[in-house]
């Protein structure tokens, strides 16, 4: 087990070339800040296109790089990309000079433990779960990201939509609806809902609409008055996505997450 290090976001120590930086646990490829891989001399050896919540982006990639959690070697031959992230310190107020995420996910049963702020890998092989959280099967989506069922009741009087949300530990909101799904619910023909800005793992703005669902479930946990963004801003609208958006730290955190991704299914257990 390894400590995490801010509570309202999953953040990891790791060892990159031999220097500790602070990594942002997330399910998108391993990053590195541009500041932080001219400091340690990293090699720029090809390049990438990372697709993000504002748009597509062209990013540098050191290629057979060696990730450490502590004084632990987690994985060889790891492809980082070059990422802008001082935006992202900017807005949690620590210093994020990394994301760690994909290849951890790839290669380990991986447990993000809020209760006890650890951060958990264990061996896909020999891995049972022994818990009683709730499992939730698995949902493949668009770039190699992952998605759960949520049954989101918009209003009072109206049956619960079955949505596809992708898992988004590093968004800050409870859920974000993609266009499409905004359109198919009629969700914006309330003239009263307010505007609200955000960005992804790029510095791009974003301007949509804040709702407040009546209620979501997942398994047996139920939230009440949940707000959501809309996406109605024009770069959002531009997207393809497979799932019906996305879900944030704002839930996320009320559980402990055990994902298997080899074995198909993530479980939540009730944070304390």
């Amino acid at each position: 087990a390894f400590p995490t290090h801010y509570p309202h976001h999953i953040l990891e120590q790791a060892a990159i070339a031999g220097a500790f930086v602070p990594g942002l646990v997330d399910r998108d490829i391993q990053g590195v800040a541009d500041a932080v891989a001219q400091r340690l001399d990293l090699p720029k050896t090809d390049t990438i296109r990372i697709g993000t919540s504002g748009k597509t982006i062209a990013a540098g990639l050191t290629e057979q790089a060696v990730l450490k959690l502590g004084r632990t070697t987690i994985l060889e031959n790891v492809e980082l990309a070059w990422m802008d992230l001082e935006h992202l310190s900017q807005y949690l107020n620590v210093p994020v000079d990394g994301v760690i995420g994909s290849e951890l996910l790839q290669n380990f049963v991986v447990e993000t433990d809020v209760s006890e702020m650890k951060f958990r890998l264990y061996p896909h092989d020999s891995y049972q779960y022994s818990g009683e959280g709730h499992r939730q099967p698995i949902i493949g989506l668009e770039s190699g990201h992952i998605g759960l069922n949520a049954e989101v009741t918009f209003g009072k009087g109206q049956a619960p939509a079955n949505l596809v949300l992708k898992i988004d530990t590093g968004a800050p909101n409870s859920i974000t609806l993609h266009h499409e799904s905004v359109q198919k619910n009629d969700l914006v023909s309330d003239k009263n809902l307010k505007r609200v800005q955000g960005f992804g793992a790029d510095s791009t703005i974003t301007n949509n609409l804040r709702y407040k669902a009546k209620e979501v479930q997942i398994g047996s946990k139920k939230w009440k008055r949940v707000p959501l963004v809309l996406e109605v801003d024009p770069i959002n609208t531009n997207q393809e996505r497979l799932g019906d958006g996305l879900i944030g730290q704002g839930l996320l955190l009320d559980f402990n997450i055990i994902y298997d991704l080899k074995g198909g299914y993530v479980y939540l257990e009730a944070s304390e």
